[in-house]
């Protein structure tokens, strides 16, 4: 009953509430990343505040494995990615994936900073988390996403510049620089401490670094 019984809001015969057990009852590979897709889409176009509600519950619930709660992450975020849920409603569950960043493994992390990343600079709150996943979780793809989250923080992110700097001259993945590079120039005059890894940026192999690395000057020294 209540919102998963709504009708209407089903797909292939099945309610909302069957493809949210079918979500955490899938094992991995195709048929696990075709259930997300039809949460994602299908039913989220057509109730989207459903939808939000009950991924945010297995968000936040431990009796769920850390794979079904990741699992719920990814789907939340694919839904606020294709504009099927607006980022205001996923906002509802931004206090669950702060919280499950605290403690998550680095597999984990990488859905939850997925999500968060969709929010854009409506989730300022999760800043100092974020800032503390970096500190914990050494994965590259984990730091990259959470420069990226940083640099919508604008200069609120000034703290954690050193970290960002850090990601641009030592991750190995040139994306993960790019990434990094990018979010200093968001931040602005806020990052001016990072201007000599900047500087140095601009000899990197990728050219994607390096013109992220001289835009981002360009933003820190203009002002």
């Amino acid at each position: 009953m209540g919102l998963f019984s709504k009708k209407g809001v089903s797909h292939e015969g099945k309610s909302l509430a069957k493809w949210i057990q079918k979500l955490i009852d899938a094992g991995t590979g195709p048929e696990a990343k075709r259930v997300e897709g039809i949460i994602a889409n299908q039913l989220a176009k057509q109730d989207s505040v459903a939808v939000v509600s009950r991924l945010n519950d297995i968000i936040g619930d431990n009796v769920y494995t850390p794979r079904m709660r990741r699992r719920a992450a990814h789907t939340l975020g694919l839904a606020i990615s294709h504009g099927n849920v607006e980022s205001n409603s996923g906002l509802s569950a931004l206090g669950n994936l702060a919280a499950a960043l605290k403690d998550a493994d680095a597999e984990f992390c990488k859905d939850l900073l997925f999500t968060i990343d969709q929010l854009g600079s409506d989730a300022l709150s999760t800043m100092p988390i974020v800032v503390g996943t970096m500190k914990r979780i050494p994965d590259e793809s984990v730091q990259a996403t959470a420069c990226r989250i940083l640099g919508h923080f604008g200069d609120g992110s000034r703290a954690a510049v050193p970290l960002i700097a850090n990601v641009l001259r030592d991750a190995s993945d040139w994306e993960a620089r790019s990434i990094a590079a990018e979010a200093l120039g968001k931040i602005g005059p806020a990052a001016a401490d990072a201007v000599p890894t900047l500087k140095n940026a601009l000899k990197d192999e990728s050219g994607d670094v390096c013109m992220n690395a001289k835009e981002a000057l360009s933003r820190i020294t203009s002002a």
